[in-house]
Order: structure tokens, then C-alpha cells, then sequence
């Protein structure tokens, strides 16, 4: 899958938010294919890992209803880009 078609995270100040396809936001990514079951992957330990540097890692833990929030975030995210597209 193209990298254009896939969700960009970005670890910002200590917290996970969605990038929008062309913002520029500084802070370190990963990406998520767009249907459910991968964020239901990526989530199954309710924290994300994202690459600091060649050696280091840094994992965010999701707590409370973090997650929760995360996945409605997403879905409402894919909904936007395909009414756009």
C-alpha cells in the first residue's frame, strides 16, 4: 500500500495525534493502514512504539479510554478522507 494511502501518527509533546495528508508536524511517526483490523493489531497492547533514533525507541502508553478515543479519532479520520476523495 502507497504510503499516501496510510494513517500518520505523530508523537507530539508526549501525546498521539493524527496527521493531516500535507501538514507538516514536527515529532516522530508511524503509520497505520486504513481498515480497522490494524489498529485493532497496532493497539492489542494498548501502546504504540514509535522510532526515536537508529537505536532507540520510545512507547507511548494508552490509558483509560486513550485508546478508545484513538480508534473514534480514526474512523471519523478515514470517514473524512473518503468523503474528500
Amino acid at each position: 500500500m502507497p504510503q499516501s494511502e496510510l494513517i500518520r501518527l505523530k508523537l507530539l509533546g508526549g501525546k498521539v495525534v493524527i496527521s493531516r495528508p500535507g501538514q507538516d508536524v514536527p515529532g516522530r511517526s508511524i503509520y497505520l493502514c486504513p481498515q480497522q483490523a490494524c489498529w485493532h493489531a497496532a493497539l492489542k497492547r494498548s501502546s504504540l512504539t514509535f522510532k526515536a533514533s537508529k537505536h532507540d525507541r520510545v512507547t507511548v502508553r494508552l490509558e483509560g479510554n486513550e485508546q478508545d478515543q484513538l480508534i473514534l479519532k480514526l474512523r471519523r479520520h478515514v470517514r473524512e478522507e473518503r468523503q474528500r476523495n
